[in-house]
């Protein structure tokens, strides 16, 4: 098994990082401090003390989006969701196998099916109670740590289930800056079709 797994990244910046939370990008999902280690383990119960919404232009969350190995090309049409960077240079590097990289809180049942979706915290008034906050739609995008090959795995099981659709929060992860050092380049192949994709997006732009 190779040791290593493609990354996608579509940014003329290439791998450029800024903090999950900026004046430019407000970046409202939380980060939920665990691995996630077991794909059906659904619909748990987890601690707010456990979730973390990163301070604005906190540098120590310095990151950037990227896919997994494998992306939906739908996406970079006029009407995708990420239209804004059709025209954008595609970037790819290789990540480590037994890397930990942050993914969406969603199994590969859908995103009805999120690994947590009860957040307990606990109140102090004359006595203590646990409380729950207001489950949201949206609780399927916080992030989850998880091993890159299980996130394969993860794709893996979607496909199977929907084999004509791959949604962007399936292979969709946060990079954290402190990991571009550990990427190694890709093979000569992979970049001679690089340059040659991103010389004729360049053309078209």
């Amino acid at each position: 098994m190779d040791k290593y797994v493609k990354i996608f990244r579509f940014d003329d910046q290439g791998f450029f990082c800024k903090p999950a939370n900026s004046d430019v990008f407000p970046h409202t999902f939380k980060f939920i401090d665990t691995e996630i280690k077991d794909l059906y383990k659904i619909n748990q119960s987890i601690s707010t003390l456990e979730t973390h919404r990163p301070e604005k232009n906190d540098y120590k969350w310095s990151g950037c989006f990227c896919f997994l190995e494998e992306y939906d090309k739908n996406l970079l049409t006029v009407e995708g969701g990420l239209s804004i960077r059709r025209n954008a240079k595609m970037n790819m590097e290789l990540i480590p196998r037994d890397s930990i990289i942050w993914v969406r809180n969603t199994s590969h049942l859908g995103k009805d099916y999120p690994f947590f979706n009860e957040f307990t915290y606990v109140t102090e008034e004359e006595e203590e109670y646990e409380l729950s906050e207001t489950p949201s739609v949206f609780d399927h995008l916080r992030w989850v740590k998880m091993r890159v090959d299980l996130a394969l795995e993860r794709t893996r099981l979607w496909k199977e289930r929907e084999p004509n659709y791959l949604p962007e929060w399936i292979t969709e992860f946060y990079l954290m800056e402190e990991q571009i050092k550990t990427l190694s380049r890709p093979l000569f192949k992979d970049r001679a079709y690089l340059f040659l994709k991103n010389k004729k997006i360049i053309g078209k732009s």
